[in-house]
């Protein structure tokens, strides 16, 4: 049987949830609800709001430097947020080495692997032209920057 062009089309969304879902590592689907806020938004009086995201920017330290700091280690888990607000919901928690990429205020933006990645996976380490957002292939959020603290080296 050959579908036709609208029949085809309806399954894409379906397709397209079925990879997301293989591509997901496993990771606890109570962290995967947690962070897919950002595409439903947060309920109140009003119904569905869009909450505040800002991402993280790298490469702020020159065309010479590493795109982030380098490593940190978090004084035990850490609540990683959206925006650079204590305002916004929690994003996920995490424990383990982030970078640190940028400083707003008493906020730092990180960016941290995903389950089943490793930092060198996230190429904070090498350097990039100008500034710009972080677009992956790890993840990144905020953190308080009072909760994060330098490797002894």
């Amino acid at each position: 049987m050959t579908l036709t062009y609208p029949v085809r089309l309806a399954f894409a969304p379906l397709a397209f949830g079925l990879m997301l879902a293989a591509c997901s590592g496993g990771e606890d689907p109570a962290v995967l609800e947690a962070s897919d806020v950002a595409l439903k938004g947060v309920e109140s009086e009003e119904g569905m709001v869009p909450i505040a995201a800002r991402a993280v920017r790298i490469g702020l330290e020159g065309r010479n430097q590493p795109a982030c700091a380098p490593l940190t280690t978090m004084n035990g888990a850490l609540e990683v947020r959206w925006s650079n607000s204590a305002e916004g919901p929690v994003k996920t928690r995490v424990s383990g080495d982030v970078a640190a990429c940028e400083t707003d205020g008493d906020w730092t933006g990180i960016v941290f692997p995903a389950a089943g990645q490793d930092m060198d996976e996230c190429a904070v380490g090498r350097t990039v032209n100008s500034p710009r957002e972080y677009q992956g292939p790890c993840r990144w959020g905020w953190v308080e920057s009072a909760k994060l603290a330098t490797p002894a080296r």
